[in-house]
């Protein structure tokens, strides 16, 4: 895995968690099992489930909101990463040829999350004040996808303490703060991965939705670190 010491510390600077290997059993409680939900919380219905957005005809569904009427999207099967400011046009903030499937941005908003459409990566942003992005670089290595499956990063998700989710062909894969697989969950229905993921807003409950149906399953919240 490749990282530098600024992803590491942009990623590091809004966690108090210890940096050691976090394993599935902390994550997880001992009888945690996927759920089909009927009713969503107030608000997840959205997240979830998000509506198309379309900004100068152009049709998006995955995006990640900086502060309301700001969001960072991008557009299938377009390389790069786009910025709307909330008023005017957009503009391309990621001029790589990389694409994109996913994003996600750390709660303190310095810094953004990207997936990649092959599963091989997920890069590492800074977010700068003028909604531009720098710093590039790998933050996490994922595991590839099986022979013949496709690998695109479905879902991405940040939760408080740092910990990142990953939807992929292979599961939803779980990172530590500092980048290190903590294991992988399955998905809530064989061979049909999650295309998109929310958390309560607790913390302790994750969604993933996959197709119409939502599904939940608690998870563990690590106790900040004294």
């Amino acid at each position: 895995m490749i990282r530098t010491c600024l992803a590491a510390a942009c990623l590091w600077s809004f966690s108090n968690l210890a940096a050691q290997d976090i394993s599935l059993s902390q994550i997880l409680p001992s009888a945690s099992e996927w759920k089909a939900v009927e009713g969503l919380p107030n608000g997840l219905t959205k997240e979830l489930f998000p509506r198309e957005i379309e900004v100068e005809g152009k049709k998006f569904v995955t995006f990640a909101s900086k502060k309301p009427g700001e969001k960072y999207f991008v557009i299938p099967g377009e390389p790069g990463i786009f910025f709307h400011p909330g008023q005017g046009a957009p503009r391309k903030v990621d001029n790589s040829e990389d694409l994109v499937t996913a994003l996600a941005l750390t709660p303190d908003k310095g810094t953004l999350l990207a997936g990649s459409a092959r599963g091989n990566a997920i890069w590492a942003y800074r977010v700068n004040n003028d909604g531009t992005l720098s710093g590039k670089d790998v933050y996490v290595g994922l595991r590839k996808p099986r022979s013949g499956m496709p690998g695109a990063v479905h879902s991405l998700l940040v939760d408080r303490t740092g910990r990142i989710f990953a939807a992929t062909s292979l599961g939803i894969q779980v990172f530590d703060p500092t980048g290190r697989l903590c294991g992988v969950l399955t998905h809530p229905a064989p061979f049909y991965p999650a295309t998109s993921m929310a958390f309560s807003p607790e913390g302790d409950i994750l969604f993933a939705g996959l197709g119409k149906q939502a599904y939940q399953r608690e998870i563990l919240l690590p106790k900040p670190m004294k």
